[in-house]
């Protein structure tokens, strides 16, 4: 299985046990060993790899535009 795959189940299961999808999103494991943050390590004010991907993930199952996403 792909770490990808590993994440979305746990996500699919932690979503049919009733945990609310913000709550799912934020607690889900993510496999993060094999991937690299775009940024360079001198860039001035990088944001945080898990932070950017959870929001990703979030946005991609609920479909909420960016502009949506930045009222909350």
């Amino acid at each position: 299985m792909t770490h990808a795959y590993k994440t979305g189940i746990e996500l699919e299961e932690t979503l049919r046990d009733g945990t609310c999808l913000r709550s799912a999103v934020c607690e889900v494991t993510l496999y993060t060993n094999h991937l690299k943050d775009g940024y360079p390590e001198w860039h001035p004010a990088p944001d945080p790899f898990r932070g950017m991907l959870l929001l990703f993930i979030y946005r991609e199952m609920t479909g909420d535009s960016y502009r949506t996403l930045e009222t909350y």
